[in-house]
Parts: C-alpha cells; sequence; structure tokens
C-alpha cells in the first residue's frame, strides 16, 4: 500500500517522536547506571568513604583547612598546622582551590567532616557527567550520543582506579576547555579564547596535574585542528548568535582573574619548591610512564581484570590502570574508524566528524608523548627542554584527560546509529547493545572503600589514648606503634590536631620537610623541630620555646634498641 505524502509526513514525525523518547529515556538509563550501580555503591549510601584510611583522609585535611580559613578559624591560608612549625606546608600536595565550595558549603551547613567528604566526591563525579554531556551536546551529538561519551569521561575504568587520589575527581572544567577551544579554532570567537583560558586556569586550581595536562592536550588540538583543515573543506559548524560585547568583556576579565589566581597559586608553589629545594630526578618519573601493558591492565574490573593480569612487569602498577574496558575501546575504535572513512560535507554532519578526527589525532599525540618502550620516551626528551615538567611525577595521570577526546571518539558509533537510515526497531536494540557495551564494566567494578565508622573509630581512639586534654599552646606529637601504621598516625594526629585547633608537628603530604624522620616511640619528641632550626636560621630561644610546648602521645614505648630508622 502507498502512502501518501501527508501519510508519510506524519509517519516520520511519530517515528522521529518515537526516537526522542528513546533517546530520553536511553540519558536517564545510562546515568542512573552511573548513579546507582557504581557511585552509590563506592559511597555506600553515606556509609563508606571512597578510598582508603591515609590518602582519602589527607584529602579531606586539605578541605577541612580551606573551610576553617574561610570561615575565619584558622589564620594562615598556606600554612596548615601541621608538619609545625615548616611554612607554606600547603604548597607540599594539591591544594583544592577550585573544588572546595562543595565541601565549604556542606559544613557551613552542618555536616559533619565525613559527611561534607562524601556530599564533596559525589558532587565532583555529578559534575564531570552532566558538564560532559552539555559540551557534547554544544558540538552537536545527539542526547544519548552526548550520554554514552559523557559516562565514559566519568566512570570509564582508568577514572574509577583513580579513586583513592580524590584530588582527580573534579575534571569538569576538562570538558569546557576542550569545547571552548574547538570553538575557538573553528569561528574564531574570541569570547570563545576568554572560555578556553578561564576553564584552563579554573582546571588548574581543581588540580595542577590535570591543568598542565589539560594545557598539552589543547596544544595536541591545535596541531589536530590546523591539519584536518588542510585536508577538509571547512564544515558547517554550529554557532550560538555573536554574543554583546559586554557579555564578551564580561568573560575576558573572568578569564583573566582566574588565569591570575592560578598563576600565583603556581607561584607561590614555585617558591616552597625553591625554598625546600624539591625536585623530581628522571629515575623518579621513569616508572610512571605509561608502557604499552598499561593500556591493558584494568585490575578493579570483575569482568576484564584478568587480562591485565598476564603483564607482570608494570612498575607501580596501581598509577598504571589505564585499560578503558573492552566495550569503551571497541566503541572507540568503531568512531575512530567512522570518522576517518566518512568523508566531511560542508554540514553539521561533518562537524562532528571533524570533532572526531581532531579528538583522534590529539588523543594519538598524547598517547605517544608519554609512552615508554624499553626505557625510551618522547616525554624525557621534552623534560631536558622544559624543566618545569619534572615536577609532575605521576604522569599516567594524563589519561584522566586523554578521556575527553576518548568520549568523542566513543560518542560518534551512536551518533552514526541515530544518523542511519533504517527501521526504528533495529536503531533501539543496537543503540541498547552500544549503551551496554559502554556502561557494564563500570557497573562491574570492585570499588576502594573503607566503612565510614572507621574513619571515626581512628579519631575515637586517639581521642580515647589523650586522657588530658590539650592546651591551646601545645604542639601534639603522636608517635606511631610499627613503621607499617606510621602514616596512619601521621593523618590520625593532623585530624586530631585541626578538630582541637591545635598544632602539631607530625604530618602528611605528597612532599615532607626537610629532616623528617617516621614517628618512632624511640624519636626524640624535640627532633623534628631541632630539623627546622637546622634547615633555616638558628633561633635558640624560640626552639627551646617551641620543645618545651611539645606533648608527647603514645600508645607503645620504646622497645628498639638498634637505633632509630
Amino acid at each position: 500500500m502507498l502512502l501518501t505524502p501527508l501519510a508519510k509526513t506524519q509517519s516520520l514525525r511519530a517515528s522521529n517522536k518515537r526516537l526522542a523518547w528513546f533517546e530520553w529515556l536511553g540519558l536517564a538509563v545510562i546515568f542512573s547506571t552511573g548513579l546507582l550501580c557504581y557511585l552509590m555503591p563506592t559511597v555506600g549510601w553515606f556509609q563508606q568513604m571512597p578510598g582508603d584510611l591515609v590518602d582519602a583522609r589527607f584529602n579531606s585535611i586539605v578541605l577541612e583547612h580551606l573551610y576553617q580559613w574561610v570561615t575565619g578559624q584558622v589564620s594562615s591560608l598556606w600554612s596548615p598546622h601541621y608538619f609545625f612549625p615548616f611554612r607554606g606546608v600547603l604548597a607540599f600536595s594539591d591544594n583544592h582551590f577550585g573544588s572546595a565550595a562543595s565541601y565549604i558549603v556542606a559544613r557551613v551547613a552542618g555536616f559533619t567532616r565525613e559527611d561534607a567528604f562524601l556530599l564533596w566526591f559525589i558532587t565532583g563525579n555529578l559534575l564531570n557527567f552532566w558538564v560532559c554531556w552539555w559540551v557534547l551536546r554544544g558540538l552537536g551529538f545527539s542526547l544519548l550520543a552526548s550520554a554514552i561519551g559523557a559516562f565514559v569521561f566519568a566512570f570509564a575504568l582508568p577514572v574509577l582506579h583513580k579513586e583513592n587520589h580524590a584530588q582527580l575527581v573534579y575534571r569538569f572544567a576538562t570538558p569546557l576547555a576542550f569545547g571552548a577551544w574547538y570553538r575557538a579554532l573553528s569561528s574564531f570567537r574570541l569570547i570563545d579564547l576568554a572560555k578556553t583560558g578561564l576553564w584552563c586556569a579554573m582546571q588548574t586550581l581543581c588540580s595542577i596535574y590535570l591543568g598542565l595536562f589539560l594545557v598539552c592536550l589543547l596544544s595536541a588540538m591545535f596541531v589536530a585542528y590546523v591539519f584536518c583543515r588542510l585536508l577538509s573543506t571547512r564544515p558547517q559548524v554550529p554557532v550560538n548568535p555573536p554574543p554583546r560585547w559586554i557579555i564578551t568583556i564580561a568573560w575576558f576579565v573572568l578569564a583573566a582573574l582566574a588565569v591570575c589566581a592560578a598563576a600565583l597559586v603556581l607561584r607561590e608553589y614555585q617558591k616552597i619548591a625553591l625554598m625546600y629545594h624539591f625536585s623530581r630526578t628522571l629515575e623518579d618519573i621513569k616508572p610512571m610512564l605509561p608502557r604499552p601493558a598499561s593500556y591493558l591492565a584494568g585490575d578493579g574490573s570483575q569482568l576484564t581484570g584478568w587480562i591485565g593480569k598476564h603483564f607482570t612487569d608494570i612498575p607501580v602498577r596501581h598509577e598504571q590502570q589505564l585499560f578503558l574496558g573492552i566495550g569503551p575501546l571497541l566503541l572507540g575504535l568503531a568512531g575512530l574508524t567512522y570518522c576517518w572513512l566518512k568523508k566531511i560535507r560542508p554540514d553539521t554532519w561533518g562537524a562532528i566528524l571533524l570533532v572526531g578526527r581532531v579528538s583522534s589525532i590529539a588523543l594519538a599525540m598524547l598517547f605517544f608523548l608519554t609512552l615508554s618502550v624499553d626505557g625510551h620516551s618522547l616525554y624525557l626528551n621534552a623534560i631536558e627542554k622544559l624543566p618545569a615538567l619534572r615536577s609532575i611525577r605521576a604522569v599516567s595521570r594524563v589519561v584522566l584527560v586523554m578521556m575527553m577526546p576518548v568520549a568523542v571518539l566513543v560518542a560518534l558509533p551512536m551518533q552514526a546509529l541515530l544518523e542511519s537510515r533504517g527501521p526504528q526497531l533495529a536503531k533501539i536494540i543496537l543503540g541498547l547493545l552500544v549503551g551496554f557495551g559502554a556502561t557494564c564494566e563500570a557497573s562491574h567494578y570492585n570499588f576502594l572503600h573503607v566503612a565510614k565508622q572507621d574513619w571515626l573509630d581512628r579519631s575515637r581512639h586517639l581521642s580515647d589514648l589523650i586522657t588530658q586534654p590539650l592546651e591551646q599552646d601545645n604542639i601534639l606529637f603522636l608517635t606511631a606503634d610499627s613503621e607499617e601504621t606510621y602514616l596512619l598516625t601521621e593523618v590520625d594526629a593532623v585530624i586530631y590536631a585541626q578538630d582541637h585547633h591545635l598544632r602539631t608537628i607530625n604530618g602528611y603530604s605528597g612532599n615532607i620537610p626537610p629532616g623528617y624522620r617516621y614517628p618512632d616511640p624511640c624519636l626524640a619528641p624535640s627532633t623534628r623541630i631541632d630539623g627546622y632550626f637546622k634547615y633555616f636560621l638558628p633561633d635558640d630561644e624560640l626552639r627551646k620555646s617551641l620543645n618545651d610546648q611539645v606533648k608527647l602521645v603514645s600508645s607503645s614505648v620504646c622497645a628498639r634498641s638498634e637505633g632509630i630508622k
């Protein structure tokens, strides 16, 4: 039976309406998978703390310090009262300047340290998903294709393996910088250039590692875009109407403020590094460079963890978990193949293909730049020309920025499916398979978390150990039961000192001050403070005064005779 033109139009509209409902439903299901199958289980529905009892709690220490500084409870931003009396110790590691807002709001609202940390962690993951989804939509991808890409960006295996490094959670500025920079390259609008600067600075304030890697990604995108434009016609890039000049100026002001803030932070880090002679040797960096086998290691996956188990010679293995998962890997390869086989036409679909090509080249550039094969790496050569790169030790974390071009490539097969001609039922079935392939491994992941009660019990144990309240002029020094537990002891002491507004010579961070000795019961309480005055200008009167204020707390006695390690 032949349909009239009117009947064909009505049938097409009904078909498109069904497909639109399928996309909205798919978006809801994909987001719910990330939320209900990973995010909420990893926090145990607010009864588990992501990560272990050392790094996760240290991140809460930094966040709590910022909260106390904002609310006027401490006076110095850069010198928290751990590793006392050393100065500038906040710059020993990441500072959370760009991500602390949600934690501070939660604490002001009355949440405990532990619950505020959980809300901060959840907020970061949700921002990663929804911001990436919004950016992909702005690049021309459909609702469902954007959801697939955003899920991989926020919840792929390389991301989940970093849950013990909560300072890397906030990556929402990476998609924003990616989208703004691509539009700046394709439309030459000043407002997009301003947005790029703003989001690069914001990512640096969230994590210096990720900020520097983001700059590398954007540099690779520039080269990739120029190369792709030489090979293809100029497609029709979706561009918003030109903004009024006042809006452009406002974006430039915001960008200038953010860039200045990031520059001041980096300057402070440089000053502290020079003060304490912090530096990374090539021998520190080499084990942290990705190997080919690193991209097959995904030990936390219940479905594909067996693949990486065949490679046992990966150094610093916990930092080298870079396997995307079978589903995202196959989808990414399909997107890579499709965007290069299809001819780019001057239309919206051509613009999406161009984004895919630029993403694939930029991804390949970062992959080969940081790859180490038999001890040889382009990154090590780059360090010789750019010594500032020596400050980046865990180079394998570049994968967290690489996930943005991966998200574009993963979204392409779903976009191609929705754009293709064919029965709607077949599209829906294939769409379900694509969605399942992108999400199934993240929903079968072995979480790294500890009970919230364990955090509380360690604080309670130390409170029980300190039978007499410490005075405000006391300086806490807590010794460890054994060398195996000394990191836990350092963090316990700092949390207690924060909660009671005390100073402590205990401390934990990415770097340690000069003369640091592990807190053995045999260690004289004066050792650490004496180390400070040996490193800086001696002041015997002040040194004696501070040593007199040290309050030693220990659950064990010195029982070793072979000396202090």
